[in-house]
């Protein structure tokens, strides 16, 4: 539906337009430009300080060493407990798909889709199953309702810990082995090389 929207707006104001260039909604990166530039921007920490390497490793129950890709855990701080809001995409309130188009557009300067299932099947992501090969940054997605293949999306951290928006504690880091997490587990995408 999104997709359809997109494209009936893009063929409007190329009709409208009096620039020369038209824009083609089926190329990739002139329509994921459009989606960025709509979007609030945030300003980010450039450092992550030795309390806060001490703060994820004790969550992760981890060595403070493990604490290394600086511009992950300070996106996290940044966001962390942020209200969830379904639809949400600002720190007013955020949803889990949104949360993960921030996270990756800011740490690894990837554009993701809108949608947890959309994420999922992006020619990006490449879909794996065991939990045992899961990597710090891999996309764990999950089925929460029976709508959807795949209805809610978090990243992998480290030692079966996960950060995801959740509408029973907004932004926060979660655990795999949880009972309900486990049960809920469908699948983790990885970037292609």
């Amino acid at each position: 539906m999104i997709r359809k929207f997109l494209f009936l707006a893009l063929l409007i104001v190329s009709f409208a337009s009096c620039r020369s260039k038209k824009i083609d909604p089926l190329k990739n990166n002139e329509v994921e430009g459009i989606l960025k530039s709509k979007k609030k921007s945030y300003s980010y920490s450039k450092t992550l300080s030795d309390k806060d390497k001490q703060y994820f490793a004790d969550a992760l129950e981890v060595d403070v060493a493990e604490i290394t890709n600086k511009k992950l855990y300070i996106f996290i701080k940044s966001w962390e407990e942020t209200t969830y809001l379904y639809g949400g995409e600002d720190k007013n309130g955020i949803d889990c798909s949104a949360l993960m188009q921030r996270l990756y557009e800011h740490v690894y300067n990837v554009t993701l889709p809108r949608t947890a299932a959309e994420m999922a099947f992006y020619k990006k992501i490449k879909l794996h199953d065991p939990v045992d090969q899961l990597v710090e940054g891999d996309l764990v997605f999950f089925r929460i309702n029976e709508e959807k293949v795949f209805s809610h999306v978090g990243i992998y951290l480290k030692n079966g810990k996960f950060f995801a928006a959740g509408s029973s504690e907004g932004c926060a880091i979660s655990n795999l082995k949880k009972p309900y997490w486990k049960k809920n587990y469908k699948a983790f995408g990885r970037l292609r090389a």
